[in-house]
């Protein structure tokens, strides 16, 4: 701080911690997707400057798509001939480099290096990647992520943030922070996968999980058959977006803290189910 007022250089300081959670908490026990991680975070709401006062930060916030657009990349990859495959990126934001105005970062005493101890009270590190919780993280991420994908030909969606097309190769992209899901030609998605994780020659390449049908994608269980169409009564591929096993946790969850047994709850309908009707009832209304 002293060098940074003596310079008139701007400069910001925070705190890291680390995190323990639970994944996938609301799975019965033992099942293969409830796991305990680990995270080292930047707290990001305590962030000051270097004369103690609150920092003011640019927020480079990224941009997430909505449902309808999640859903839209599964409809793509349940036509004839395509697949709809999904995949975790590791670490996202630290594959990006943070820039803008210097961050400083105060480490928990567990990971100072040996030689800090009884040398140092409060010692800082320059924080170079785009820890997850600083304000301008997800910003960079999603800027260094769209590089390395508008250079493998893809073209961003007008309107739909987080969406790409590759018009060549028939294939649609969807990303929402660390999960990628992309529907195309079964061979044109599992190369664009192998390229995505490659660099190019003016990108890096992102780090990601080989890619798997998707199974549970933002707590929504993914249920593919084959029904017949409403409209032909042919065979057709169709996806369910189950999310019975979360609002299950959730009310056990409201059972618990209120103490009172599940069976004194009322039944009710799902609210706006039916878009006709809701539309129909606020008329009346």
């Amino acid at each position: 701080r002293d060098e940074a007022r003596r310079t008139g250089t701007k400069a910001m300081f925070g705190r890291s911690v680390e995190l323990c959670m639970e994944r996938g908490s609301e799975l019965p026990g033992g099942h293969e997707l409830r796991k305990y991680r680990g995270r080292a975070v930047f707290l990001g709401d305590i962030v000051q400057d270097e004369y103690f006062n609150w920092a003011e930060i640019a927020e480079l916030s990224s941009n997430h798509p909505s449902i309808v657009k999640l859903k839209a990349v599964g409809a793509i990859g349940s036509l004839d001939g395509y697949r709809l495959k999904h995949g975790d990126a590791k670490g996202v934001y630290t594959q990006s480099y943070l820039f803008g105005t210097d961050t400083w970062v105060s480490l928990p005493e567990c990971r100072w290096p040996k030689h800090w101890h009884g040398k140092y009270h409060d010692p800082v590190c320059r924080l170079k990647l785009a820890l997850y919780g600083h304000p301008d993280a997800g910003g960079y991420w999603e800027k260094h992520c769209e590089a390395h994908l508008l250079e493998l030909g893809f073209k961003q969606v007008t309107g739909w943030n987080s969406c790409y097309y590759h018009k060549a190769k028939k294939l649609f992209l969807v990303v929402y922070v660390d999960d990628f899901k992309l529907s195309g030609p079964e061979k044109e998605v599992d190369n664009m996968w192998d390229l995505m994780r490659t660099d190019s020659a003016n990108t890096k390449r992102i780090i990601m999980d080989d890619p798997t049908p998707p199974e549970k994608y933002l707590g929504a269980n993914h249920i593919v058959s084959e029904k017949p169409s409403p409209i032909t009564g042919k065979m057709v591929k169709t996806i369910e977006y189950d999310m019975a096993d979360f609002m299950r946790s959730c009310v056990d969850v409201y059972c618990s803290l209120a103490n009172i047994p599940a069976s004194r709850l009322k039944h009710r309908d799902t609210p706006f189910q039916d878009y006709h009707v809701y539309h129909t009832d606020q008329q009346q209304r």
